[in-house]
């Protein structure tokens, strides 16, 4: 049983530094240069990020540059690039995520959440 931990802490952290290296990699970019598989690949890793929201503290901050990014595109005139309120409702329960599951973090990331609101 010990040996399946390790294993999945072993895949757990080979998935966070591909998600870590493939969002540098966007992020990097200049904005309006994202072709469109780029750009719904962003979406994707700000959807992945969410899921590691109750258990990484980085994951609302880089959701949020993320989002940040995204709109960036669109102001560079990619008119396909689209923040919807899907992906600021993720933002937002990544945030609250971080207020319920890591009690250090909680006061931050509440006002955080209502900073975005």
């Amino acid at each position: 049983n010990n040996n399946n931990n390790n294993n999945s802490n072993i895949i757990s952290d080979e998935s966070r530094l591909w998600l870590m290296q493939a969002t540098q990699d966007i992020l990097i970019t200049p904005p309006g240069t994202l072709a469109k598989g780029k750009w719904h690949e962003l979406v994707s890793m700000l959807k992945a990020w969410s899921r590691r929201s109750k258990f990484d503290a980085e994951a609302p901050l880089v959701i949020e540059r993320l989002l940040k990014r995204l709109l960036g595109e669109r102001a560079a005139g990619n008119m396909e690039a689209k923040a919807t309120v899907e992906l600021y409702n993720i933002l937002l329960d990544s945030w609250a995520c971080a207020a319920i599951f890591r009690t250090r973090d909680s006061i931050m990331a509440s006002q955080r959440s209502r900073e975005i609101l």
